[in-house]
C-alpha cells in the first residue's frame, strides 16, 4: 500500500511542478488512491463531479479558459467510456486533458469480473498518447518508468494541446489507513521543454513568396480560435494597408475591424449565381480549425481554381480540396511578414469592396427585416440586448446556425463544441468555463434537446452564479424541420425531430435556479433586462413552434435575389 501511495504520489507531483492545478473526480472505489492523491495534494484544486460525462466536458470547459491541462480521474469499467465524447471534443479542438481510468489487475479482465472492460488505448486515435501504468514496485527502475511517462504524459498534452490517457491498473487494498502520510517531497525529476518566443525566426521560401505576389484576390479565413488581441490588431493592419477581406464566424473570434466579413451565409441567399464570380478568391489563406458557415464551405470547395494556403502549428486540413501550402508556423509571425512581403493593387481593391458592400447590403437586411414571433426573432433580439463583455457559449445545431446568423461585431467572444458538433455536454462546457472564469458574465444560448440532455451538469457543487441560460424551447431538434431530406419524411415529428414535453422549470427548481419565461415579443423585452440582471444563475426558457420557426426563417431571405 505504501509503495502505491508513493507511486501515485510522484505522478501528482510531478504534473503539480508542470503546472497542473484543476481536478475533477468522479466517486469509485477503484479510483480512490488516486483521487485521495489529488485531494490531499495542497496545490491542486479539486472538485466532485458524479456524473462522468458531464465531469469531462466541465473539465474541458476549464482547459478551453486557462490554456493548460486539467486532469480527470474516474474508476475502472465503463465510467471511462463516459468520457468519450468530450475527449473526442477535446481532441479535434486542441484542448488538453489529462485522463485517469483507474482499471482491474490485468488477469480479471473478460473473466466475468464486476466493473472490467478492456480499457488500455479506451480513446483510440481520439487521444494524443496513451500510456499503460506498469504494476507498482518497489524498483528503481520501475519508478523511473512511472516518472518518465508522467512528465511525457503531460509535455504531449501541453505540446500536441489534446487529450491524453493514463490508465492505472490498482490492485486491493486501495483504501490507505489513517496511519500512511502523504509525501510530496519526492526528488523527482521534471522534463522541462524549451518554449519559442513569439516572434520566431521563419525562413520564407523565395517560391512561395513569388506565388504570393502573383495572386490578384486573396482572402483570409479564420477558423475557429480562441479570441486573441494581438491577432485580431496584426490581421486587421494587413486587411487595412492590403485590402484583404477576413472571414470569419462567431467562432473564429476575428470579426472585429473594417476587413471582416462575417455574414456570409445572408450574402449567399442574396447574391446571384452570376454575380459570384466577382467574390471569387484565387487564393485563400486560413487558420485556426473549423468553421460553421456551410455555404462558404460549399463556396470555396466548388472553386475549381482557388489555391489554399493554410499557416498554424501541426496538421493541416484540405477543408477546402485545394490545399498548396502549409506553413507550419506562429500565425502573428507569419501575418506579420505579409504585412510587407505583399503590396497594395488595384484588382485586390476591387474584390475587398464587392465583398464589404454585399456584407454591408446584408447587414441591413438582416437587422432591418421584419420577423414574426419565432426563433429568428428571438436570437435578434436577445443578440443585440445582451452584455457586450458577455462570454457567449452555444450548444449545437440551431442554435449555433442562429447564433452565427445575427451575431454582430460588438460581442466579446464566442465558444461552441465544434470539434465533433455533438449536442451532448454544451452546459458542462459553458459550465466549467465560467467556473474558471468568475469575475467573467457567461450567456449559453441551446435548445431544448441539448439542454435537457446534458441536465447533470448542474447535478454538482461548482460556483454557477456567473452562468445564465437562454433555452430555446421549439419542442424538439427543430434542424430537422429545416433541413430538406428529414422534412419530407412523414416520420419527420416522430423519429427525427423527437419532441420534447413540458419546460425546464420543475429542473430549475430542483436546482435553485431563478426561471424566466417568454412566448411572445412583449415578455421577451420584459423580462430579458430582469434575466441580465439576476444576481445568480438563471434560466431564460424561450418558447416558440417549430412550424412558425421554418416559416419565418425562410420568410427572411425570400425575395433577397438582386
Amino acid at each position: 500500500m505504501q509503495q502505491l501511495i508513493a507511486s501515485i504520489n510522484r505522478i501528482m507531483e510531478i504534473w503539480v511542478r508542470h503546472g497542473l492545478r484543476d481536478v475533477f473526480i468522479s466517486p469509485g472505489s477503484r479510483n480512490a488512491i488516486l483521487s485521495l492523491s489529488a485531494i490531499r495534494h495542497p496545490k491542486l484544486n479539486c472538485q466532485v463531479v458524479p456524473d462522468e460525462r458531464s465531469a469531462a466536458f466541465i473539465a474541458l470547459g476549464v482547459a478551453q479558459a486557462i490554456g493548460r491541462p486539467v486532469a480527470l480521474i474516474c474508476t475502472s469499467g465503463s465510467a471511462g467510456l463516459n468520457y468519450t465524447p468530450a475527449v473526442a471534443e477535446a481532441f479535434f479542438r486542441k484542448i488538453p486533458l489529462i485522463i485517469l481510468t483507474a482499471d482491474r489487475p490485468p488477469e480479471w479482465i473478460d473473466q466475468l469480473d464486476g466493473q472490467t472492460i478492456y480499457q488500455e488505448k479506451l480513446f483510440g486515435s481520439h487521444v494524443a498518447e496513451s500510456f499503460q501504468i506498469p504494476e507498482f514496485q518497489a524498483l528503481k527502475e520501475v519508478e523511473h518508468h512511472i516518472s518518465r511517462m508522467a512528465n511525457e504524459g503531460y509535455l504531449a498534452a501541453l505540446t500536441h494541446r489534446q487529450p491524453v490517457h493514463f490508465n492505472i491498473p490498482i490492485r486491493e487494498p486501495f483504501y490507505p489507513s489513517d496511519e500512511i502520510n502523504q509525501n510530496w517531497s519526492y526528488p523527482e525529476k521534471v522534463f522541462l521543454k524549451q518554449k519559442p518566443k513569439s516572434k520566431i525566426s521563419f525562413a520564407w521560401d523565395e517560391d512561395l513568396i513569388e506565388r504570393l505576389r502573383s495572386y490578384k484576390r486573396i482572402a483570409l479565413l479564420a477558423g475557429q480560435q480562441t479570441p486573441n488581441a494581438q491577432l485580431i490588431q496584426i490581421i486587421n493592419g494587413l486587411s487595412n494597408r492590403l485590402k484583404i477581406p477576413i472571414f470569419s464566424d462567431c467562432i473564429g473570434n476575428m470579426y472585429h475591424g473594417d476587413g471582416a466579413i462575417y455574414r456570409h451565409d445572408a450574402i449567399f441567399k442574396r447574391v446571384a449565381e452570376e454575380q459570384l464570380e466577382e467574390l471569387k478568391p484565387d487564393c485563400i489563406i486560413t487558420f485556426g480549425l473549423s468553421i460553421i458557415s456551410k455555404s462558404l464551405k460549399l463556396f470555396l470547395r466548388n472553386h475549381e481554381d482557388l489555391h489554399h494556403i493554410h499557416i498554424g502549428k501541426g496538421k493541416a486540413a484540405d477543408t477546402y480540396m485545394s490545399l498548396q501550402y502549409h506553413i507550419d508556423a506562429p500565425v502573428a509571425k507569419v501575418l506579420g511578414d505579409l504585412r510587407e512581403i505583399l503590396q497594395p493593387s488595384e484588382e485586390q481593391r476591387h474584390f475587398y469592396d464587392a465583398w464589404k458592400h454585399n456584407q454591408q447590403t446584408a447587414e441591413q437586411s438582416l437587422l432591418a427585416a421584419d420577423i414574426t414571433w419565432s426563433d429568428a426573432f428571438a436570437y435578434r433580439h436577445i443578440l443585440n440586448h445582451i452584455n457586450n463583455h458577455s462570454v457567449i457559449h452555444v450548444a449545437n445545431s440551431m442554435a449555433v446556425r442562429y447564433a452565427n446568423l445575427f451575431f454582430t461585431p460588438k460581442h466579446h467572444s464566442f465558444y461552441c463544441n465544434r470539434g465533433t458538433s455533438g449536442i451532448d455536454g454544451s452546459t458542462s462546457t459553458a459550465l466549467g468555463h465560467a467556473y474558471a472564469t468568475p469575475h467573467d458574465s457567461h450567456i449559453l444560448l441551446t435548445g431544448d434537446l441539448a439542454f435537457f440532455y446534458d441536465r447533470n451538469a448542474f447535478w454538482n457543487h461548482l460556483p454557477k452564479s456567473n452562468l445564465k441560460v437562454i433555452l430555446f424551447n421549439n419542442s424538439g431538434g427543430d434542424i430537422f424541420r429545416m433541413i430538406a431530406g428529414p422534412r419530407n419524411q412523414k416520420e419527420l415529428e416522430d423519429v427525427f425531430v423527437h419532441k420534447t414535453k413540458g419546460n425546464a422549470s420543475y429542473l430549475c427548481q430542483e436546482f435553485s435556479i431563478e426561471y424566466f419565461t417568454a412566448t411572445n415579443e412583449e415578455e421577451l423585452r420584459k423580462n430579458l433586462p430582469l434575466f441580465i440582471d439576476s444576481p445568480q444563475i438563471s434560466v431564460l426558457e424561450v418558447f416558440t413552434k417549430g412550424k412558425t420557426n421554418q416559416e419565418a426563417l425562410a420568410n427572411l431571405f425570400k425575395n433577397e435575389l438582386r
